[in-house]
């Protein structure tokens, strides 16, 4: 199991990017995270998670799950999804090389949104890096996302 919670722009620093005259303290944002790691077979993870995410009278909401395929602890095949509650949905893949995940994801508006991109999504391509000083497990260390 992994759960997380953070709070930034704690200290009302100003948002150096506002115009004139709208400027002010940037507001806090709330974040907080959970998820369960299941091992299915020495060979096979499953892992369902949640995020939420709150600043001023916004807030995300999402559900996801990512699985994991991997023929030995330097490897793996990742892929999943997630939906974040009326906005809209992800899909993802990704490979795992020792410490190194890249992966590339495709979302796409589920809400009003939709007619304004026309039914497109974006990708996103992401790179990872693991650290991994002082493990004795290196495959167990951090949850993939």
């Amino acid at each position: 199991m992994f759960a997380g919670l953070s709070l930034a722009h704690i200290t009302a620093s100003q948002d150096a990017f506002a115009t004139s005259g709208i400027g002010g303290p940037i507001p806090v944002r709330l974040t907080a995270h959970a998820g369960v790691k299941i091992k299915v077979s020495d060979f096979f993870d499953v892992t369902p998670h949640a995020i939420f995410i709150s600043q001023q009278q916004n807030q995300i909401k999402a559900l996801g799950i990512y699985s994991e395929l991997k023929p030995d602890d330097d490897y793996g095949l990742l892929f999943g999804a997630m939906y974040r509650i009326n906005d809209a949905a992800v899909v993802n893949a990704g490979y795992r090389i020792k410490s190194l995940v890249i992966g590339l994801s495709y979302d796409f508006n589920t809400s009003s949104l939709n007619t304004a991109t026309k039914g497109q999504g974006g990708f996103e391509l992401s790179l990872s890096y693991i650290f991994r000083k002082n493990a004795t497990n290196p495959a167990e260390v951090c949850t993939r996302f």
